[in-house]
C-alpha cells in the first residue's frame, strides 16, 4: 500500500501492486503471470482480476473491487472513474446491494471479474508522492520476491521439510524424501538434476539457522545447537567455527 501510495500515478501504483501481489496472498497463478491485468476498450479500461478460478471465494472478487472503489473516494475523491462491475459468480438473492455499494451496474455470471473505468484512471496522481519511501520500500519487497521465488523452488520445498524436523536431530534424506511423498532414488535424481547436494544443503540451512538464532539473541549457544540438530554443544561449536572462524559464543 506504502508502495503504491508514493507511486507518481495511478498506472504506475497499478504496476507496482502487480509486480507485489504475491506477496500479499497466494492466488494459484504461476510466477511468471500476474494477478492483474489492463485491457483497453475504446475510452476505457477494463481491470481484470486473472485468478485461476475465478469463482473460488467469491467474497475476494468483491473486496478486490470494493477496494479500487472506495480507495479512490478514500484518497482520491472527485467524480468516479468507474463505470461498471462484471462478476463470475452467480447471481445472489441480495443482488441490489452491489448496486448500492459499488454505485456501478454490476453484472454477474460474466466472463470475467472485472471493473471498467474511464482511461483517464491511469493518469491522476496522487497528492503526495515519498520518492524516498517508494526507493526504500521497493527494495525490500525485491528481496522479498526473491525470498518467495526460491521458496519455490526444490531447494527451497525441502528446506521446508527440513524445518519441522530439524531440532530432532534425525535429519536424512530418507525422512525428507517420505515427508515429499516420493522415494530416495526420485529425490536423489531430482536433487542430482538441479545440481543440488543434500549434506551441503542441510549444513548451510544449519549455518542460516544459527546465525538467525544467535543475532536474534533470543536463545543461548545450547539451546541453538538443539534447535538446529546438535545433540551436543560442542559438536554444533566446532560446526560453527567451521561456518563462521568464531566460536559462537564469542558471535553471540
Amino acid at each position: 500500500g506504502l508502495i503504491c501510495h508514493a507511486a507518481n500515478t495511478m498506472a504506475e501504483a497499478f504496476e507496482q501492486m502487480n509486480r507485489y501481489a504475491k506477496l500479499v496472498m497466494d492466488t494459484g497463478i504461476d510466477n511468471a503471470a500476474q494477478r492483474f491485468k489492463l485491457t483497453p476498450e475504446g475510452e476505457n479500461v477494463w481491470i481484470e482480476d486473472c485468478r485461476p478460478n475465478p469463482n473460488m471465494f467469491p467474497e475476494l472478487t468483491e473486496t478486490t473491487f470494493s477496494r479500487f472503489i472506495g480507495d479512490f473516494d478514500r484518497y482520491i475523491g472527485g467524480p468516479r472513474p468507474f463505470k461498471a462491475l462484471h462478476i463470475t459468480h452467480p447471481q445472489p438473492t441480495h443482488a441490489q446491494t452491489y448496486n448500492d455499494l459499488f454505485c456501478v451496474p454490476v453484472t454477474f455470471g460474466a466472463g470475467k471479474n472485472a471493473l471498467l473505468a474511464d482511461k483517464s484512471w491511469l493518469a491522476i496522481s496522487f497528492a503526495d508522492q515519498n520518492r524516498y519511501t517508494f526507493g526504500v520500500l521497493s527494495k525490500h519487497a525485491e528481496a522479498l520476491m526473491k525470498k518467495l521465488t526460491l521458496s519455490n523452488t526444490l531447494r527451497g520445498h525441502i528446506e521446508q521439510m527440513l524445518l519441522k524436523v530439524l531440532h530432532t536431530g534425525d535429519v536424512s534424506m530418507e525422512q525428507v524424501a517420505d515427508l515429499m511423498g516420493v522415494s530416495r532414488a526420485t529425490l536423489f535424481r531430482r536433487l542430482k538434476s538441479e545440481g543440488i547436494n543434500f549434506e551441503q544443503l542441510l549444513d548451510e540451512l544449519r549455518r542460516t539457522m544459527a546465525l538467525h538464532y544467535l543475532e536474534g539473541g533470543k536463545a543461548t549457544v545450547n539451546e541453538v545447537a538443539y534447535l538446529i540438530g546438535y545433540s551436543e554443544a560442542s559438536s554444533f561449536s566446532r560446526a560453527f567455527k567451521r561456518w563462521t572462524g568464531k566460536a559462537p559464543s564469542k558471535y553471540k
